[in-house]
């Protein structure tokens, strides 16, 4: 049984970009655009922003940010899975401040790098994707670096999270 699976898999190629089946002897059959065509590849919206299909690259750390500064690399990156077909790409960990980053490497938004993150959603947007973000503090795992702001009078291995 397992053999004959294996052969009648191998002599059929499918293909959703023509939307047909080809039999390797030689024989093509048109499929109906409702069996070929999975909800996953059609447009759809989110409230007001429509997405191409419903394909979002979820973030996941790059580690493309040194200096806690969106980089080339990463503007290319996430353009390339743009053009691959995916609706819309999401930016990994941005935090909200600079003393809510785990690492000194990771993104902390502020308006010096608002036009670097406007470079990459344009080319992203250029590819006929959406494109998102991750805000996030990482309270308790935050990383002690310089604060942004004047430090507090409470020592920091005392301050707890509520």
């Amino acid at each position: 049984m397992y053999n004959k699976f294996n052969e009648s898999r191998d002599n059929i190629t499918i293909s959703s970009k023509n939307n047909f089946y080809e039999n390797k002897e030689g024989g093509a059959r048109q499929q109906t655009a409702e069996k070929n065509k999975s909800k996953v590849f059609v447009p759809d919206e989110i409230d007001s922003l429509t997405l191409r299909n419903r394909t979002i690259r979820s973030a996941c750390f790059e580690g493309m940010c040194q200096h806690a500064t969106p980089s080339e690399t990463l503007i290319e990156h996430h353009r390339k899975v743009a053009a691959g077909g995916v609706g819309m790409t999401t930016v990994a960990y941005c935090a909200v401040s600079k003393d809510g980053a785990a690492f000194a490497h990771e993104m902390w938004m502020r308006e010096e790098i608002v036009p670097i993150l406007k470079e990459l959603t344009d080319a992203v947007h250029k590819e006929g994707a959406a494109a998102s973000i991750q805000l996030a503090h990482c309270g308790f795992f935050a990383a002690r670096l310089p604060p942004a702001s004047p430090p507090s009078a409470v020592p920091r291995v005392l301050q707890l999270p509520l």
